[in-house]
């Protein structure tokens, strides 16, 4: 399920293959790897999911992984309330 740094939210539902990550499940992992101690990897998932922030620091529900334009919903709260929260692991 993973695509570098980001993470499907699943492989295939009704409509067909999921094509991009859901950064929600993406920054999950993020601070997984925070907790854990991997802090490298953990920065890596944060600085991935910023520079897919847009010009206006808005991201979305999924992102295109190729041309970092967001996906799905626009702007998303829960890919920002995880970005937050990932972030913040870090802190600690």
């Amino acid at each position: 399920l993973r695509r570098g740094p980001f993470v499907l939210r699943y492989e295939k539902d009704s409509i067909g293959p999921a094509v991009h990550p859901f950064l929600l499940v993406s920054e999950w992992l993020g601070i997984v790897y925070a907790l854990r101690g991997e802090r490298g990897k953990a920065e890596e998932v944060l600085e991935a999911v910023r520079r897919c922030a847009g010009d206006i620091g808005l991201l979305g529900e999924h992102v295109d992984v190729e041309t970092c334009e967001p996906r799905g919903n626009y702007p998303h709260a829960f890919s920002h309330a995880g970005y937050i929260l990932l972030y913040d692991a870090l802190r600690t």
